[in-house]
């Protein structure tokens, strides 16, 4: 190989490195905000699901907390044959809420469940189905 064509092939090189830098600065920097996105998202996704947990956690704490309630009270008045047994079941849902984070598991499914059957014996019972939002609990 003579100079000239070492020379010739570095001199295109050059103008390859030039006319490509564009393109590789822009695949960089797209690759460098990937990773960054995925960091920041996952952190953001962490801290909202453990809020909302904390939210939901509370929820099934306060239906938990009534639906004992009135299992004693139904022990001393007169409940009809349907408030027991949608405060059966209600009591069986809530038993049931998984505890642990189940992939194959859909946990708003069963809060729908668990709010439509306190909505239920709340109605039955002629009360007042008072179901403090995330703000308003005392704890």
């Amino acid at each position: 190989m003579s100079a000239q064509e070492r020379n010739d092939s570095d001199i295109n090189d050059v103008f390859d490195s030039i006319a490509l830098s564009e393109n590789l600065i822009q695949k960089e920097g797209f690759e460098e905000g990937f990773k960054k996105g995925e960091r920041d998202g996952a952190i953001e996704g962490f801290h909202i699901g453990f809020h909302k947990g904390i939210d939901i956690g509370n929820e099934i704490g306060y239906y938990i907390g009534a639906v004992e309630a009135l299992h004693v009270l139904s022990k001393t008045e007169e409940l009809t044959v349907r408030a027991r047994q949608v405060l059966s079941k209600l009591r069986e849902l809530l038993k049931e809420f998984p505890v642990c984070n189940d992939p194959n598991v859909d946990i708003i499914c069963y809060l729908e469940k668990i709010r439509a059957k306190y909505k239920m014996i709340c109605s039955l019972l002629k009360m007042e189905p008072n179901v403090p939002s995330s703000g308003e609990f005392s704890f």
